[in-house]
């Protein structure tokens, strides 16, 4: 008699990962055509050379990713047929390779830039774009890509405007800063750029480019010189959302999908009782209390997640095994970006 005949031991592994959505990760999409794939890796500036000369706007751009003070650690560059539409080229990058997060395009068109920001807007995915059209700075301008950008409420798209002509990608530099940070943990105002010349405004043209408590601004962002500091102001999309936010909400869209989907993987059956909805608030709640950790979320008022009573659910949805109402709430940390301060002193 053997071992197994007496006491038999059977492990069933609950192991399957679902992908992880990641949140760090630029595609560059260039239109020098020198890639021989559609879409490529790249984790430093030799890999990138051994692809594109020096004065390639993949290779600037590359280059501003990795000059700044934090770095994404891997990057995708994307071949751009410019005989196709942006939306056909993504859709291709997409099919093959869609692990990014933040698009980059090495054009400053507005008809680009408009046609990626409609693209975008239906994703999790964001794009920081570039202009250098004067018009952004005029308030009798209602024909820009700021303008027309903040009409259309886009909340995945932040333009950062410059006074032309311009060589130096300030979004790419921007995009390598802010991507390595993880969701939560800083705002996109108030960074230093390594790389990249300031504007010189007015006070009359800032009014106009930059978003305000009016919504009389255009919702651009823009790069100067403020107390003897470089800095980017206001670090908000199209719409007037600040960046951070979006990006904070879709981490933890994507952490719910995936850990609710890990059980629905892993575990034999979640039940459709009670307790097999608990299972489920459960994995929500733990979402809950890494977005309050990474400074996503407020703790006080702490975040709720519920449920309704199983016996309440329309025994359709049941017979369906469909889990409707699944609902939870939480305030946003956010970022102070300006103050009032008022004193006395006294003799």
């Amino acid at each position: 008699m053997s071992l197994n005949q007496i006491i038999n031991v059977q492990i069933d592994r609950q192991t399957s990962l679902p992908s992880r959505a990641g949140f760090g990760v630029p595609l560059i999409l260039g239109r020098s055509n020198k890639l021989t794939p559609k879409v490529q890796t790249f984790t430093d500036i030799e890999s990138v050379a051994a692809v594109f000369a020096p004065a390639d706007d993949e290779y600037i751009m590359a280059q501003k990713l990795l000059s700044q003070t934090f770095v994404p650690p891997v990057f995708k560059i994307g071949k751009w047929v410019v005989a196709d539409a942006i939306s056909v080229n993504l859709d291709d990058i997409r099919n093959i390779d869609d692990d990014w997060y933040c698009l980059l395009l090495d054009s400053e068109t507005q008809a680009h830039i408009q046609d990626a920001a409609a693209y975008i807007e239906a994703l999790k995915k964001i794009h920081l774009a570039m202009s250098t059209d004067d018009a952004i700075f005029s308030a009798a301008s209602t024909t820009d890509v700021a303008y027309v950008l903040k009409a259309a409420g886009y909340d995945r798209t932040a333009v950062i405007a410059k006074k032309g002509p311009v060589t130096d990608f300030p979004h790419a530099a921007w995009a390598g800063m802010m991507l390595p940070r993880t969701p939560g943990e800083a705002t996109w105002a108030y960074k230093s750029l390594s790389g990249v010349a300031v504007d010189v405004l007015t006070p009359g043209e800032k009014a106009v480019a930059l978003r305000n408590a009016q919504g009389t601004g255009k919702n651009a962002n823009i790069y100067t010189r403020v107390g003897g500091v470089s800095i980017t102001q206001d670090g908000n999309m199209a719409s007037g959302e600040y960046i951070d936010v979006m990006r904070g909400v879709d981490f933890i869209s994507a952490r719910i999908q995936e850990r609710v989907y890990f059980q629905l993987v892993n575990l034999p059956k979640i039940p459709y009782t009670n307790a097999g909805v608990n299972i489920i608030l459960n994995e929500i709640d733990a979402v809950m209390k890494t977005a309050i950790n990474q400074g996503i979320l407020r703790a006080d008022p702490a975040p709720t997640v519920s449920a309704p009573d199983v016996q309440d659910i329309d025994p359709i949805d049941r017979g369906n095994r469909l889990l409707p109402d699944v609902k939870f709430q939480g305030q946003l940390a956010g970022a102070i970006h300006r103050t009032e301060i008022q004193g006395v002193v006294t003799l």
